[in-house]
């Protein structure tokens, strides 16, 4: 099992009061989804109602590997351009945010499910086009990591056109 990463472009929200069970059967496709806000990262979906289906324009997924894997990325992340590894950026996360450090938002984010909306989505982008070519690619560990940085650049660039990114 592993960590599948949905960025959705342009959301529109179909149902407040539809359960995921009947979302299921009446509006599941490939350019919808039943969203989950989790209580520990409210503020990175402001824009998005708890248990209502939403459809879109556009969806773009990928696999973000097993959670170890992920774990793995988001701490070759941190330590590349935040100078520590992720549990020092969480233990000290007050600081990191009011410095307006890059990519917080999504190293203090769940490694399972949930969603991150358009406005968190559009400083994340932001974030990712700024550091696009200050990371290293020196060994084939960096170009594997490089190729995760930029499917979520990607991700990101979708979301921020009223959209959001999607945990599952």
């Amino acid at each position: 099992m592993g960590l599948d990463i949905t960025a959705y472009r342009n959301i529109k929200l179909i149902s407040q009061t539809v359960t995921q069970e009947e979302y299921e059967k009446l509006y599941w496709n490939e350019l919808s989804f039943y969203s989950f806000i989790s209580n520990d990262f409210k503020g990175r979906a402001k824009d998005i109602h708890d248990k209502s289906a939403y459809s879109s324009d556009e969806a773009y997924s990928f696999g973000a590997g097993s959670y170890s894997g992920y774990g793995r990325w988001r701490k070759w992340l941190c330590e590349n351009i935040l100078g520590a590894p992720p549990i020092v950026i969480w233990d000290n996360y007050d600081h990191y945010v009011e410095n307006k450090k890059p990519f917080i938002e999504l190293i203090y984010f769940s490694d399972c499910e949930g969603i991150i909306g358009t406005e968190v989505s559009k400083k994340l982008y932001a974030d990712f086009k700024e550091y696009e070519n200050k990371i290293p690619k020196s060994n084939e560990h960096d170009e594997h990591m490089h190729t995760m940085y930029m499917e979520w650049l990607e991700c990101f660039r979708l979301a921020s056109n009223n959209g959001c990114v999607v945990f599952s």
